[in-house]
């Protein structure tokens, strides 16, 4: 009786999983989506002015990142162009902006490192000659040429040093005066 009672079970369990499967099934169908004409999806084309073309060139120039360019680049309904449209429509003036602008900055300082700018003949000289400041190291020593001799004093010690360079000092202006 025990056994009839489990199989009646696993029969109606399994056609609970059959019927739950086809529940399935049928709303996968149902979710297909339906074919729309293309005359309702389609999107206006942006195409970019002479205007905004140098506007981006000018930013770039200046350092900007697209993504500080987007906000300032209005589409065809009159909100800020995506960064993959700003990169597709713009590629050359992204490219080209910023070697642009250091090419008039590298002329403007060859012109007056030519006419005797000792400033800009200096930075030219350091930054394309390889020209250096290079500090001079100086050495200190002790008495012919031996270790430096640290010895501690007093506090008053100290101060009778002080007070005699400042009365020597004193005197030497005195003198000159």
């Amino acid at each position: 009786m025990i056994n009839a009672l489990c199989r009646n079970e696993a029969k109606f369990y399994l056609i609970g999983i059959s019927l739950l499967a086809q529940a399935v099934r049928s709303k996968r169908q149902q979710a297909r989506p339906v074919c729309i004409p293309d005359q309702f999806m389609t999107r206006a084309l942006f195409s970019p002015t002479d205007a905004q073309r140098q506007l981006v060139s000018q930013l770039t120039a200046f350092g900007a990142g697209p993504a500080d360019i987007c906000p300032l680049v209005s589409g065809t309904r009159g909100r800020p162009v995506s960064v993959r449209t700003l990169r597709r429509h713009f590629a050359k003036e992204l490219a080209e902006g910023e070697l642009r602008a250091n090419s008039l900055v590298a002329q403007t300082l060859y012109r007056k490192a030519l006419a005797g700018d000792t400033i800009s003949m200096l930075f030219w000289l350091k930054c394309r000659a390889g020209w250096k400041e290079t500090a001079q190291a100086v050495e200190l020593t002790g008495a012919n040429g031996g270790p430096v001799r640290v010895q501690s004093m007093s506090d008053a010690e100290l101060e009778a040093i002080v007070a005699g360079a400042r009365s020597h000092a004193r005197r030497s202006r005195h003198r000159r005066g």
